[in-house]
């Protein structure tokens, strides 16, 4: 019998079917095989600690506060702990593979009307099967997590906006995704979020969407989302030492600060390379 691909995703049941079968079968084999490495201790160490004190506001390494990150990738970490009952490579890894999962479930469901059955399914297999997140989404380093919570933002805001829902409907889901951001890495992904509304908007002539009631509760959501734990922590720790940490971060990348020129000119191969296989078909794009 011929592979009917149309017979696959003309149900979303059957689609979601397929995407989770193909997430399975590149995401989970092995995925607790690799040696911890890079940041991954980072992210390990403070969700263990997190589980032994009860104290989910300040992560820690050892006995150490550790204030360069937000705790969400930790939260996550110690939950897929607690909910396997075993501290692995297989379980620290896992919420990577998963938020992974979410963005490829996201397209063939939420974005199916906008891109139909076909173009979802594409989109979800180009996500899932590229070098970059299949790299990063078998790692439990931030990008995963970071990458996917942006990627629903922009999923949901822009299929609800194509789909003409209310405008209560394209602000406030996105703005969940976008205030777990804030607690996964902070607010670098709002750029790339607003980059593409505006870039939307303006092709619509759609600005009075950005002065809309939803968009200023889709802000207080967001912002109340990061409240909750940036409250609880700055009366939990030394609030000056943490600021600083975070300042000098952001303040030394505008600044330059450490900055080698060979070493960040490497950066565009291999940001080009993350996005091998689907690379090598971009010449025969067409834009319409």
């Amino acid at each position: 019998m011929a592979f009917n691909f149309e017979f696959l995703i003309k149900s979303p049941f059957r689609a979601v079917a397929v995407i989770v079968l193909v997430w399975a079968v590149i995401y989970l084999p092995a995925l607790g095989s690799i040696a911890i490495k890079g940041e991954e201790g980072r992210r390990i160490l403070p969700a263990i600690r997190m589980l032994e004190t009860g104290n989910y506001i300040v992560p820690q390494v050892g006995s150490y506060p550790y204030y360069r990150k937000p705790p969400l990738v930790n939260w996550v970490v110690a939950a897929s702990f607690k909910v396997f009952g075993m501290h692995n490579e297989w379980t620290a890894r896992l919420p990577s593979a998963l938020s992974v999962l979410a963005v490829a479930v996201a397209f063939v469901t939420v974005a199916r009307t906008s891109l139909g059955s076909r173009g979802s399914m594409i989109a979800a297999l180009i996500w899932m099967t590229n070098i970059g997140m299949i790299e990063k989404g078998r790692l439990i380093e931030i990008e995963a997590l970071y990458v996917s919570l942006c990627g629903l933002a922009i999923i949901f805001w822009l299929s609800f906006f194509l789909q003409n829902k209310s405008p209560w409907l394209i602000w406030l889901p996105a703005a969940v995704f976008l205030g777990l951001g804030l607690l996964a890495k902070g607010p670098t992904h709002l750029v790339f979020f607003y980059g593409i509304v505006v870039a939307v908007l303006a092709c619509s002539k759609g600005w009075r969407l950005l002065v809309h009631p939803a968009h200023f509760a889709a802000l207080g959501v967001m912002f109340a989302i990061s409240a909750a734990w940036v409250i609880p922590f700055i009366h939990s720790t030394a609030t000056q030492v943490a600021m600083d940490k975070w300042s000098a971060q952001y303040t030394g990348r505008l600044k330059g600060v450490d900055f080698k020129f060979f070493s960040w000119i490497q950066n565009i191969p291999r940001s080009l390379i993350y996005f091998v296989p689907w690379l090598l078909l971009f010449p025969f794009a067409r834009f319409s």
